[in-house]
């Protein structure tokens, strides 16, 4: 072989594999919808059925413990008339409402008298399924969404029915999760230990679900006796412990939430409206009702390679956000909610950023959930960090100490999850005497970011959440205080 053909050979395969670095770059502007909220590599939910009240106050108190949350399957005739099915503790409605009030474990439904829904006509699995969610709306005092099969039985006549009322609906048996991408909303799979399943093997099924990047559904019923294929408490204290060390990986939310955000994913579509040397436009849509498809998404945008801060805008709320370095590649992460308008990413310094007072500053609230959900996490300049209250007793308050006097002009809220919040703002010089300058307590709005122009002086900035419409504990993204 001649030299000139060697370096003619050389030049050739030089330039084929530019090119396919150049094939496989990810353009400035791509966007995706990450698989699971706040970018977690699987999702888990907790699901209790037959609403045994003495089982659910221990697992309540577990479930605190490792700060997981989970949902209670409630049978409203049942409650309504004091049934008593095989000795199984079944509690009155200001139980379960006091339950739900708490934030650790939500309801949603299992019928009304839990038949086997495939022997009944169509009317009666209506009324079945109907009368069930008016119980709990009119006696718990929140949103029902989401549905759990008696017997785990059910066919496509169920299915159609159970659509016209629930986002979603499971069955359960042996099984590691629900495929990310599933859009069996209907027939959704949930995993049962029997009272000879030992813990690894529970925790086994939990690693392949996270290595699947699956919708992993736990259904129990009661423990130390109670419940269909009771385990001890003891079991599922070493479950939640492994759980809670997956944290870091493992999106834990209630059943219905992340129904909410699977479905949001599967129907939304992303646009890239533009891309500039100093500004990306996405939006992201869907035909969903917002109304009750109101779960924040978590996408993901690649960025210019000098970004090392990005402003992400939506409406009238702005964050500024870290980039991360993948693969030699800048990408910016964060949080939207579909159909609320174009989202605007521009590298910080780029254009006049918000100065926010209360970044960083001393924060205080009446509760905390727990390790990782502390005050400050609301005023820490990252909107994928939050303070989160212990329950949903009402009031509840967040307060910053801006450290000195300020004139203010605004407050931006990005709370944890949409609804229709109920909150005030007031602020005061000394931390004694508060004065009100934002009053949302009969808001009536689904919404997860508030901006609120004010005109005031003050060093103390306090936000009071009075109520909400959904089973929620009051909790805040990123709060931006304006001012000079």
């Amino acid at each position: 072989m001649s030299k000139k053909f060697f370096l003619i050979v050389l030049c050739l395969c030089l330039c084929l594999m530019i090119a396919s670095l150049a094939v496989y770059a990810t353009s400035d502007g791509n966007t995706t919808i990450c698989r699971w909220y706040g970018n977690k590599s699987a999702a888990y939910s907790i699901t209790y059925d037959d609403g045994i009240s003495n089982s659910l106050t221990k697992f309540e108190n577990l479930q605190k413990t490792y700060n997981l949350v989970g949902t209670a399957a409630l049978i409203s005739n049942w409650i309504d008339n004091g049934v008593n099915i095989d000795g199984y503790s079944i509690a009155n409605w200001s139980y379960y409402k006091d339950m739900a009030s708490r934030g650790i474990i939500n309801v949603c439904s299992h019928t009304n008298t839990h038949p086997d829904l495939t022997t009944k006509t169509v009317s009666q699995i209506d009324d079945e399924l109907n009368t069930s969610k008016q119980s709990i709306i009119n006696n718990i005092g929140t949103s029902c969404d989401a549905l759990v099969y008696p017997y785990y039985s059910y066919n496509n006549t169920v299915k159609t029915e159970a659509a016209k009322y629930y986002i979603c609906a499971a069955q359960a048996g042996d099984n590691d999760g629900n495929p990310y991408n599933t859009t069996d909303y209907y027939g959704l799979y949930r995993y049962t230990p029997y009272s000879n399943t030992t813990v690894t093997q529970l925790n086994d099924k939990i690693n392949s679900a996270i290595s699947k990047g699956n919708w992993f559904i736990l259904c129990s019923h009661g423990c130390d006796g109670e419940g269909w294929e009771s385990q001890p408490l003891s079991f599922f204290d070493n479950h939640y412990k492994f759980i809670n060390s997956k944290l870091g990986s493992i999106w834990n939310d209630y059943y219905d939430h992340v129904a909410k955000y699977l479905r949001e994913r599967n129907s939304s579509t992303v646009e890239v409206k533009s891309v500039t040397a100093s500004e990306i436009k996405v939006n992201i849509t869907n035909s969903l009702d917002s109304s009750v498809y109101n779960h924040p998404l978590t996408a993901k945008t690649k960025v210019p390679s000098t970004w090392t801060t990005a402003c992400v805008v939506q409406g009238t709320t702005s964050k500024n956000i870290t980039t991360i370095l993948e693969s030699n590649e800048r990408f910016v992460y964060y949080d939207i909610i579909p159909n609320k308008g174009e989202i605007s990413i521009t590298q910080v310094g780029s254009s006049p950023s918000i100065t926010n007072l209360a970044l960083n500053k001393l924060a205080s609230a009446s509760s905390t959930y727990g390790k990782g959900y502390e005050a400050s996490k609301a005023n820490d300049g990252n909107s994928s960090t939050r303070w989160l209250a212990k329950n949903r007793i009402f009031p509840v308050t967040w307060t910053v100490d801006l450290g000195a006097q300020y004139s203010l002009s605004g407050i931006d809220l990005e709370l944890y999850t949409s609804d229709k919040w109920k909150y005030s703002v007031s602020v005061s010089s000394d931390n004694k005497n508060f004065t009100t300058v934002v009053d949302k307590t009969k808001n009536t709005s689904v919404a997860k970011q508030y901006k609120d122009s004010i005109t005031t002086t003050a060093r103390y900035v306090r936000v009071i959440f009075t109520g909400c419409s959904q089973q929620n504990k009051p909790g805040i993204s990123e709060i931006i205080v304006s001012g000079k």
